[in-house]
């Protein structure tokens, strides 16, 4: 049956086409519409509901950022392409200065430095001066001759871990005639050798330092020092010194100081001794703005058990930017008048000083600032003193100063002016 099935199907196919290809080309009849009905359904009905808000309170928590970091490099240098880099200035160990003048005056410097790179330097220096009016035929100027010798040896190495050793060497020899006794006495024949007066000083110092802020924010310094002074009176001065500081830098602009120090001296003369030791304390505190500058201080002096208070006060503002600036300041402190100080400013001092120490204080105000080409400082103030010394010359030896003490105030005023009107040319007056 299925075999007979399909043949009578294929004959019925057979003959539909060939009945197909007898229509007109132009002629398409409709035979049946086709009529497309949905059956029977039933709705359904959908009612949303509108979700509840949520009404709990939430916290959210933000982890902001504090900043970058600042970081601590050197400027660049900006050039031109072009443009060649400067040549070195050559530098040369060695350094001769000698010159000759009259009555005899002899002077030379020679310098030498046997090591000078960026962490070692090692040299030496010897200076002299001298002069002899000895062909002097009036009784004034007779004996005026002196002679001055000076050789200094300084190191200074600065370690990989940013630390600084510093130190000197001192040897002087220097000789005075003290001529005046002639002005008094021409007619006598008094020697030379009883117008002699020699002084020998050997001196060492050291310092130990760090020339850069550590990474810490902290500077230092350590210093000691020595000298031993000898006449050809039978005199002798011996003295030592030790001097400590300490700074903290605070966000690299503040400061927190604290520096302290004392200083011995003994002056032995042929019958008798002096003793005078001073020590010292001065904490300051350091403050930077944006158009000022403060350091204030107060360093706390002690002598003999007796305290005594002196400021150490700087103050800087800026009115104008650089071109107006407003200074004004007090400094004070003791200084001592030794037996090498005084013979330095004037050789011909008895040998037996009184050493007593300098009070002083110093008040002072002014402007400076600085405008294209031009800079200016002026400034006044206002000083007191405490046992300056003066020089009055002896009147039982006209070649011999004693020394007085009194009491002085100072007013002063100071002025300097720089112009500038090219690079090579540099204007100054004070």
């Amino acid at each position: 049956m299925k075999r007979y099935t399909c043949i009578l199907l294929i004959f019925s196919f057979i003959g539909i086409l060939k009945a197909q290809q007898n229509l007109p080309g132009s002629v398409i009849q409709v035979v049946k519409d086709f009529d497309a009905r949905l059956g029977e359904s039933e709705k359904i009905k959908i009612n949303p509901e509108v979700p509840s808000t949520d009404t709990s309170k939430l916290r959210y928590q933000y982890e902001v950022n504090p900043g970058i970091q600042d970081l601590k490099y050197g400027a660049p240098q900006i050039r031109p392409i072009q443009m060649k880099p400067a040549e070195p200035i050559p530098t040369y160990p060695f350094y001769l200065k000698a010159g000759y003048g009259f009555p005899k005056e002899a002077y030379g410097r020679l310098s030498y430095s046997f090591a000078n790179d960026e962490r070692t330097k090692i040299g030496i220096d010897f200076t002299h001066l001298s002069a002899n009016n000895s062909n002097a035929t009036n009784t004034t100027n007779r004996g005026q001759r002196f002679y001055e010798n000076d050789l200094k040896g300084h190191v200074l190495y600065l370690t990989q871990d940013g630390m600084a050793i510093q130190g000197d060497a001192l040897i002087s020899k220097d000789r005075y005639y003290h001529y005046g006794h002639y002005n008094q006495n021409p007619t006598t024949l008094t020697p030379l050798l009883i117008l002699k007066h020699d002084y020998d000083i050997i001196e060492g110092n050291a310092k130990i330092f760090n020339p850069k802020i550590s990474a810490n924010g902290v500077n230092y310094f350590a210093s000691a020092g020595v000298y031993a002074l000898v006449d050809n009176l039978a005199n002798s001065e011996k003295s030592g010194n030790l001097h400590l500081g300490v700074t903290k830098w605070i966000q690299d602009r503040h400061s927190l100081s604290l520096e302290l120090g004392t200083d011995f001296t003994k002056l032995d003369i042929v019958t008798s001794s002096q003793n005078l030791n001073n020590f010292y304390v001065l904490p300051s505190v350091g403050i930077h703005g944006k158009s000022f500058i403060a350091q204030v201080g107060l360093r706390v002096t002690s002598h003999n058990d007796n305290i005594v208070l002196f400021p150490a006060i700087s103050l800087s503002g800026s009115i104008s930017g650089n071109s107006l600036m407003i200074i004004a300041g007090a400094e004070g402190g003791l200084t001592k008048n030794t037996y090498r100080s005084l013979s330095n400013y004037n050789p011909f001092i008895m040998s037996h000083p009184t050493l007593e120490n300098t009070a002083s204080t110093d008040y002072y105000a002014g402007i400076k600032g600085s405008a294209r080409a031009l800079e200016y400082d002026a400034r006044v103030g206002y000083k007191k003193n405490s046992n300056l010394p003066l020089f009055i010359l002896n009147t039982n030896n006209f070649s011999r100063f004693e020394i007085l003490y009194r009491n002085f105030n100072i007013i002063h005023g100071t002025a300097s002016l720089t112009y500038r009107p090219s690079k090579s040319i540099v204007i100054n007056g004070s």
